[in-house]
């Protein structure tokens, strides 16, 4: 009697078939829906901007949408996360979409939670800042690196940059330079000897 054919076991893993084009084209969609959301969060407010309205203004299916981010607190958080540091090529957004962020984490517990390990992350990136000055010699004597990065995480916040731009008229350009201006007097050795 003939042995029947040996069936390949579905169990198998498979290789991961990965096309460069189509991940292209999946980054360049979720670079749409991020921009579309962007515009819309600042336009209208975080709470009034639905899913839907997103998937209409990135020109996608808000299937598409739900499968790029399952949340809308999700894509808020990779709005916050390419403004703060970046990310996919783009240059890093607006501090207004930090904005929109801290009024949504108001009402919305998992963007408070996002908010918080945001915050918390970026004292910790304000905090290596503070150690490699200390350690390149660069602090005032009175100056520690916990303190540098106490100083740097109050004055580079989204919230100041917002009030010298908006409420003052300040360029960007000029908030940049007041920036390194005030923190080099603030912490440096050569500026606390004036």
């Amino acid at each position: 009697m003939p042995k029947p054919p040996v069936k390949a076991d579905s169990r198998r893993a498979t290789r991961p078939y990965k096309s460069p084009k189509r991940e292209q084209r999946a980054q360049e969609t979720r670079r749409r829906i991020r921009d579309a959301a962007s515009r819309l969060f600042l336009r209208d407010g975080y709470a009034a901007t639905t899913m839907t309205a997103i998937a209409r203004a990135a020109k996608v299916g808000e299937r598409t949408v739900y499968l790029a981010f399952p949340t809308k607190p999700a894509l808020l958080g990779e709005i916050i996360t390419v403004a703060v540091r970046g990310g996919d090529d783009d240059a890093p957004l607006a501090a207004p979409v930090l904005e929109v962020a801290e009024a949504a984490a108001a009402s919305n517990p998992e963007l408070a939670a996002q908010r918080e390990r945001g915050q918390r992350n970026m004292r910790s990136d304000y905090r290596a800042v503070g150690d490699a000055l200390a350690r390149s010699g660069v602090l005032a004597d009175t100056v520690t690196s916990e303190y540098a990065a106490d100083t740097i995480y109050a004055l580079a916040g989204h919230d100041v940059y917002l009030r010298l731009t908006r409420e003052c008229g300040w360029t960007g350009a000029r908030y940049a330079a007041w920036l390194g201006d005030t923190l080099s007097a603030a912490l440096t050795r050569s500026a606390r000897r004036r």
